[in-house]
């Protein structure tokens, strides 16, 4: 892409013998082949923008190559990010491009030696994977006595990098030709970044094998401890500290690493957070934001540690600071929408999330959010045509949020049997899938079972349920009211409700 407008440059680069250029060329013999490449990476550019979750990546190529300004920073301008965000999301949609060409090339001709070479190396790997399965069996038969000896409690800690169904290989067809230690971790990075459970071990694979081809790049241990971090929340049927020990291993070996690796004093703020390590939590939000005041991930997440300590103007201003960081993150523009709600700033809000719905239609957390902004308005018709709406996207999140909220709206509307079925239907769902408690407590305060609704509030809290940022919400309102809310405040390490942490 560097050479894009260089024509010297270009008429060099390897892209002009492949199978792609050839096949352009056999059409059109008196076309130059830089112009062919030319209009391959356009073409291949346009294609990554019609998925909508890969529309900045287009955007950033199109002004960065294709209609190029004099700088860079101009660019960055242009497109309302920040230097080090134009950087990042640079850096990644190159490696898209890089991706979409060579799946192109492989369609066209799986004879070339290039896809032969990715066969050769998929087929050593599989060997290698094999033959190390059958030395790991040998090796647990022959030391059976050993294995099965008393052991110190310490010795059954999970270290960084343990054996674990998370780093097993994806389906050999998804796995790609990569081998630099870089490109695995950008490969890892674009998985990451889809935020949906099968997507979470794929990209956990490409962070190990970065790893391993490196084992000195904080980066990519920091990105390994992120998806360990949260992968919980996009999957319906983890519990919330499935990968604790994974992520905090993980994350402490980059900071070991790199003191100054921004991503992974994040995800420790984020893992003391999640266990009401309020302190120190803070202390690694306020490093890790001084390191990179641009990383979207933490400031979305310093927003979620002022929900839980009882702070909304705070909040909003870390989701805030989110979306400008990453301002064509779905999951940023939305969260900011929530924010909005529980600041009481409504109309905005609605204003927000609305805006979202049109721009990205299958992102169901745009519905949800709405959904609770309208419960909390009391326009339980209006939460239920939210939820009916979310129904006809292919987006798998949020699903069980979506349900809470009708069930909640039946309840509102005085249909108490249709709320009690929601509940029903959610509790259904145990053991295959995780259920929030946090879920359950709201409609059985809907419903009028308050000391249930307590119950469920102090077992959301003994699991470290990320979706008790919830509490913060304008519907929970009677719930914080209610004498017994303070002992759920108690058991997460908070001082008396009113008292927010600062």
């Amino acid at each position: 892409m560097r050479d894009f407008n260089r024509p010297d440059r270009l008429r060099l680069n390897r892209l002009t013998d492949s199978q792609l250029v050839k096949a352009e060329l056999d059409k059109s013999p008196a076309t130059i082949p830089t112009e062919v490449l030319r209009g391959l990476l356009r073409v291949h550019c346009s294609m990554i923008g019609q998925n909508p979750k890969y529309l900045r990546y287009e955007q950033v190529l199109q002004h960065t190559y294709f209609t190029p300004l004099r700088r860079q920073r101009a660019v960055a301008d242009a497109l309302h990010l920040s230097w080090g965000s134009y950087r990042r999301f640079l850096r990644d949609a190159r490696a898209v491009l890089t991706a979409s060409l060579w799946e192109a090339e492989c369609k066209l001709n799986t004879e070339s030696p290039r896809v032969q070479a990715a066969q050769t190396m998929r087929l050593r790997t599989w060997l290698l994977i094999t033959t190390t399965t059958a030395v790991v069996v040998l090796v647990i038969l022959g030391g059976a006595a050993y294995l099965h000896r008393p052991r110190r409690p310490e010795e059954n800690q999970a270290p960084g990098l343990a054996s674990s169904t998370a780093t097993a290989a994806p389906y050999e067809d998804d796995m790609r030709d990569v081998s630099g230690t870089q490109d695995l971790y950008l490969v890892g990075m674009e998985y990451l970044r889809e935020r949906a459970d099968p997507d979470f071990q794929r990209a956990i694979y490409y962070f190990h094998k970065s790893i391993q081809a490196d084992p000195g790049n904080a980066d990519a241990w920091a990105a390994l401890a992120m998806a360990y971090a949260v992968w919980h929340v996009y999957s319906d049927n983890q519990i919330p500290d499935a990968h604790y020990s994974d992520a905090l291993a993980t994350a402490n070996k980059a900071v070991a690493l790199d003191p100054t690796q921004p991503l992974a004093h994040a995800v420790l703020a984020l893992l003391h957070q999640e266990h009401w390590g309020w302190q120190e939590a803070q202390r690694e939000y306020r490093l890790a934001l001084r390191l990179d005041p641009d990383n979207a991930d933490a400031q979305r997440w310093y927003a979620k540690y002022f929900w839980l300590t009882g702070n909304t103007r705070r909040a909003l201003q870390h989701m805030r600071a989110a979306e400008v960081s990453d301002p064509l993150s779905n999951v940023n523009r939305a969260y900011l929408g929530r924010a909005l709600t529980y600041a009481g700033q409504f109309n905005k809000a609605e204003n927000q999330l609305r805006t979202g719905i049109q721009e990205s239609p299958h992102f169901k957390l745009n519905y949800a959010f709405l959904a609770e902004t309208h419960v909390a308005l009391k326009r339980f018709a209006q939460a239920l045509d939210d939820t009916e709406a979310a129904r006809s996207t292919t987006d798998s999140q949020s699903g069980d949020l979506l349900l809470m909220e009708s069930g909640i709206a039946e309840a509102g509307l005085g249909r108490t049997d249709l709320a009690k079925q929601v509940l029903l239907t959610l509790q259904k769902q145990a053991p295959a899938n995780y259920v929030s408690g946090v879920l359950t407590a709201r409609l059985y305060w809907a419903v009028g079972d308050k000391a249930r609704c307590f119950a469920e509030l102090q077992r959301a809290v003994r699991e470290h349920d990320d979706k008790l940022v919830m509490l913060a919400g304008p519907d929970w309102a009677d719930v914080r009211a209610d004498t017994r809310f303070a002992a759920i405040r108690q058991q997460m390490g908070l001082p008396s409700a009113g008292h927010p942490v600062h």
